[in-house]
C-alpha cells in the first residue's frame, strides 16, 4: 500500500503517536552522533592521542544536524502528521549510510571483526521499535540500511584499500541482515 493509504488507516490519535516517536527517534540519532562527535573530536585525542579523520568528524556533525533538523520540522511543521509518515524510515537509511562511511572510509575496514555487532544493527532495531513504517517498507528499507556498509566494504576495495574477502565481510555484517529480518516484528505490531 502507499503511504498515504497506510497512514489514512490510522486513525488520527495513533497517527499523531507515530509522529511524536518520529521525533523522539531523531533526538536520539542525534543525541548518539553529539556522542560519538564528542568522543571523536575531544575525549579520545586528549585521551589516547588518537587521531579521527575528516572524513568521520564530517559526518558525525552532518548527522546531528540532519536529526536535530528532522527534529524541529516534526514538531514545528504545519505539514499533516501523513507527510511526516516515512521520514523515519529516510532517517534510518541516512544513519545506516553515516555509518557505513564511518566503518568503510573514515576507519580502516579490516578491523571490523567477526562477532563484533555494527552500529547498523542497533539502527535497524531501534528504528523498527520507534520509526512508524508499513512492514514491508520496514523490511525492504532495513534491508537497504544493512547492505550499505557491504557495499562501502565493496568501495573501499576499488579506492584499493585493503578489505576482508567477500565472505568474511559478509559474516561481519551478518547480523545486521539478522535484524533486517527481526525489524518487520515490531513494524507488524505498530500497524
Amino acid at each position: 500500500p502507499s503511504t498515504d493509504a497506510a497512514a489514512s488507516r490510522l486513525p488520527d490519535d495513533l497517527l499523531a503517536d507515530h509522529v511524536r516517536r518520529l521525533g523522539v527517534f531523531a533526538l536520539v540519532s542525534g543525541g548518539l552522533w553529539s556522542i560519538g562527535l564528542l568522543m571523536d573530536a575531544v575525549v579520545l585525542p586528549r585521551t589516547f592521542g588518537a587521531q579521527t579523520s575528516l572524513i568521520g568528524l564530517v559526518t558525525e556533525v552532518v548527522s546531528v544536524a540532519v536529526a536535530v533538523a528532522l527534529f524541529l520540522w516534526v514538531h514545528f511543521s504545519t505539514e499533516p502528521p501523513q507527510a511526516k509518515f516515512d521520514t523515519g524510515v529516510w532517517l534510518m537509511l541516512l544513519n545506516a549510510g553515516a555509518i557505513a562511511v564511518v566503518e568503510t572510509w573514515a576507519s580502516d575496514p579490516t578491523i571490523a571483526h567477526i562477532g563484533h555487532l555494527s552500529w547498523t544493527s542497533i539502527v535497524i532495531l531501534l528504528s523498527a521499535m520507534i520509526v512508524p513504517s508499513t512492514p514491508g517498507k520496514m523490511f525492504v528499507a532495513s534491508l537497504v540500511a544493512a547492505s550499505l556498509a557491504p557495499i562501502g566494504v565493496w568501495f573501499a576495495h576499488l579506492r584499493g584499500v585493503d578489505v576482508p574477502s567477500v565472505t568474511t565481510t559478509l559474516l561481519i555484517y551478518m547480523p545486521s541482515y539478522s535484524c533486517a529480518l527481526a525489524a518487520v516484528i515490531p513494524a507488524r505490531m505498530l500497524q
